[in-house]
């Protein structure tokens, strides 16, 4: 009975021991296709590209939510992280960039810190309450991943020659396109720069405003912006390369401070963003986590085990 008993339980082992292999392999696929995309998202702004970068991303975060519950020691925590980082530095194109190398570090270093969060609370919860802690660990993991990304993107980008890839300005031009034209008369991407001026004029006229007084003043102001930005503005141009061109002008004529400041700036601005968006996705991984949780222990890959300790007291 006793040799029946301890097969099954080293059958219950090998299976668990598979499970948690399994989970590494994914983790580290996940974190390789992240790379891979988040590299090339910012070359090629396209709906394929991010939603394949959400899902790895999803997935990666939600297996590491999992470790504190699954993994005991801290030592096998850090080579897991160290294959992790490596799978998803081998996914990046521009791997060797002084920035991205920092980015991956930090990215580790928050990795490690959020599982000795997790398993801190799990040690000192005398019930396991998997939301609480996961909820605890989540923030030190995102923010680890918006520095990443922050740094990834600023990395990228030359301190010789700040620019913006014309087709990711396009990507986010074009985004924000209806939104601008409920604030602004006449914008359409669809019009050229000179008929969006003339609407734009237009509707700030006199009704009695003849066409060539209008005409007159898009003339005057395109060379206005023209010579004042340095810019080369065509007025038969669609209005997003008119704008992509006065950006363009603007970080061209910054010197090296200048861009400096602006690489800075743009940095924050990623990590603001990030962190915006990591706050929606938090609680998608955190029921996804939960719901591969109770499924483990519902198969019987891991069990909650009541274990009774003997704790010193002073009695006065």
């Amino acid at each position: 009975m006793n040799e029946e008993s301890s097969g099954d339980r080293s059958k219950l082992k090998i299976v668990s021991l598979g499970a948690i292999s399994s989970l590494g392999a994914i983790s580290s696929l996940c974190a390789y296709l992240f790379g891979y995309t988040l590299s090339r998202s910012f070359l090629l702004p396209e709906v394929d590209t991010f939603t394949v970068l959400a899902i790895a991303l999803i997935g990666w975060l939600t297996i590491l939510e999992l470790q504190p519950f699954i993994i005991r020691s801290t030592r096998i925590m850090v080579m897991v992280s160290a294959v992790q980082i490596l799978a998803m530095w081998l996914g990046l194109s521009e791997r060797l960039l002084p920035l991205i190398a920092v980015g991956s570090m930090l990215l580790f270093f928050a990795l490690i810190a959020s599982y000795i969060k997790g398993r801190a609370e799990l040690n000192n919860e005398i019930k396991i309450r998997f939301l609480r802690i996961v909820y605890r660990m989540m923030p030190i993991i995102m923010t680890g991943f918006s520095i990443f990304v922050a740094l990834s993107v600023v990395a990228g980008l030359s301190l010789t020659h700040v620019t913006i890839p014309k087709n990711v300005f396009n990507f986010l031009f074009n985004g924000s396109a209806p939104l601008v034209a409920k604030f602004v008369p006449g914008f359409s991407l669809d019009v050229s720069v000179d008929e969006f001026l003339e609407n734009l004029i237009r509707a700030r006229s006199p009704a009695e405003t003849s066409e060539e007084l209008i005409t007159q003043a898009v003339e005057e102001f395109r060379t206005k912006v023209n010579n004042d930005l340095s810019a080369n503005i065509n007025g038969g141009g669609k209005i997003a390369d008119a704008f992509y061109e006065i950006a363009r002008a603007q970080l061209d004529g910054l010197n090296k401070n200048g861009r400096m400041v602006a690489l800075g700036a743009l940095g924050l601005l990623i990590f603001g963003l990030a962190k915006g968006v990591s706050f929606v996705l938090t609680f998608i991984i955190i029921i996804m986590g939960y719901s591969i949780y109770q499924i483990l222990l519902s198969l019987g890959f891991m069990h909650i085990q009541k274990k009774t300790t003997e704790k010193e007291v002073i009695i006065v």
